[in-house]
């Protein structure tokens, strides 16, 4: 990736007028847990800022998407949501922006490949996101957040093509019980850089199904679309 390339990420960021190029909360949405790792746990990394990021993503987009949609039902609104948010269109909001050029990797992780995980390079976008919102505040941070996730956002075009199997399964059993599923954690395992996450969805105390996927997210996803086909649901629908 050449240095040009590599800049997109900090030019967005003045053109939006936000300065936060070189300062310690920059810094610190840049380093990745094995980078303080092998510095001898001295230094701060990003999983705060990711907490706080992940936040400030899911408002600004929530926002946008009750002002363009003023039709749609919350259910509908939940699903496009979904879609944006997803692991996977932040981390190409990340690759467009050049951001894993920047990231501070330790060793192990640089050699497997991480600077273009996707897992990593969407944690990383919600970490930058949250140092957005700290140094310059909200109307930076949802400036930031909808210039960076322009092209997901404007793809949206009917509401009710966008699927989310987790919105789904919601909106259904609501629609019987009034009484929304859960989701916990059963089990994860592998090394940082390839983990592996089992879900389980509940539902009034039933256990409706497990999911496994590459991030926690992930396998609530597929414990949902499980348990759609378990109660006789096309979770495509």
């Amino acid at each position: 990736m050449d240095v040009r390339d590599a800049k997109s990420a900090l030019e967005l960021l003045r053109e939006l007028g936000i300065e936060i190029e070189g300062t310690p909360i920059w810094e610190v949405a840049l380093t990745h847990r094995s980078y303080a790792h092998e510095a001898g746990g001295e230094l701060e990394h990003n999983e705060r800022l990711e907490f706080l990021g992940d936040a400030v993503i899911e408002l600004a987009v929530s926002e946008y998407l009750y002002a363009r949609f003023p039709k749609s039902a919350e259910g509908e609104l939940a699903r496009m949501r979904a879609s944006v948010v997803r692991a996977e269109s932040l981390a190409n909001a990340a690759r467009e922006l050049a951001l894993g050029a920047l990231m501070k990797l330790g060793n192990g992780e640089e050699q497997a490949g991480g600077r273009d995980r996707t897992s990593l390079l969407a944690d990383l976008f919600e970490a930058v996101t949250g140092a957005v919102f700290l140094s310059s505040g909200w109307s930076a941070a949802r400036a930031f957040v909808l210039a960076a996730l322009g092209k997901a956002l404007s793809a949206l075009k009917d509401p009710r093509s966008v699927l989310d199997p987790k919105s789904v399964l919601q909106e259904r059993l609501q629609a019987e019980s009034k009484a929304a599923p859960t989701y916990r954690l059963v089990r994860k395992w592998g090394p940082d850089h390839c983990k592996v996450f089992v879900s389980e969805v509940v539902h009034m105390g039933r256990a409706l199904a497990t999911g496994v996927g590459p991030s926690k997210k992930a396998s609530e996803q597929a414990a949902a679309e499980e348990a759609l086909r378990a109660l006789g649901m096309d979770p495509r629908s």
